[in-house]
C-alpha cells in the first residue's frame, strides 16, 4: 500500500510541477504580450486577450503550487491508543485541507472545461452571424488588414471549434 500511495504522490508531484513551469510561461508571455500590444492598441470595449492569458497563467500558477503543497505534505492522520488523531504540526495539519481546495478547484475547472467546450460548439455554427452584425466594430480592429466579413466568420467559425475540442481535450488530461 505504500508503494501506492508513494506513486501517485509522485505522479501528482511531477504533473503539478510541470503545471506550474506552464504557468509562469504563461504569466510571462502574456505579460510581454500585453507591453508590446500597450493600451492604444485596444479598441473601444475589446478585452485585451493577453489579460486573459495572464490571469489564467496565474490560476494554473496557483492550482499548481496547492498540488504541490498537497503532494508533498499530505498525511494521514495518526491515531494514538485510544483512536484520538493527534495534533499534527502547524503546517501539516493543513496539508489535507489544501489538497481538498486543490480537488475542488480541479473539478471546477473540469466543468468550467465542459460548459466552455459546448459554447464553443454551439458557438462555432454561429460565428458567421455575429460577424456580419458586429462588422462595424469588427473593421476597427482589423483596419489594415485584408480580411472581409465572410473569410472571418469562417476563420472564427474553425477557431471556435478548436477551441472546443482544445477545452475537451484538457478535461480528460
Amino acid at each position: 500500500m505504500a508503494c501506492e500511495i508513494l506513486g501517485s504522490r509522485l505522479a501528482l508531484f511531477i504533473v503539478n510541477g510541470l503545471t506550474l513551469i506552464f504557468g509562469c510561461v504563461l504569466i510571462f508571455y502574456g505579460t510581454v504580450g500585453y507591453i508590446r500590444m500597450g493600451k492604444e492598441k485596444t479598441v473601444g470595449h475589446v478585452t485585451n486577450a493577453f489579460a486573459l492569458v495572464i490571469s489564467m497563467g496565474t490560476l494554473t500558477l496557483v492550482v499548481s503550487l496547492f498540488g504541490l503543497i498537497g503532494s508533498c505534505c499530505a498525511r494521514p492522520p495518526k491515531l494514538d491508543e485510544e483512536g484520538n488523531p493527534i495534533e499534527m504540526k502547524n503546517w501539516k495539519k493543513y496539508s489535507n485541507r489544501i489538497l481538498m481546495v486543490y480537488f475542488t478547484i480541479i473539478m471546477i475547472i473540469s466543468a468550467c472545461l465542459l460548459y466552455g467546450a459546448l459554447l464553443c460548439f454551439i458557438w462555432s455554427e454561429k460565428a458567421a452571424e455575429y460577424t456580419t452584425s458586429y462588422w462595424d466594430v469588427l473593421q476597427q480592429i482589423l483596419e489594415g488588414t485584408s480580411w472581409d466579413p465572410k473569410s472571418l466568420g469562417n476563420a472564427m467559425k474553425k477557431s471556435a471549434a478548436a477551441a472546443g475540442g482544445f477545452c475537451l481535450l484538457s478535461i480528460f488530461l
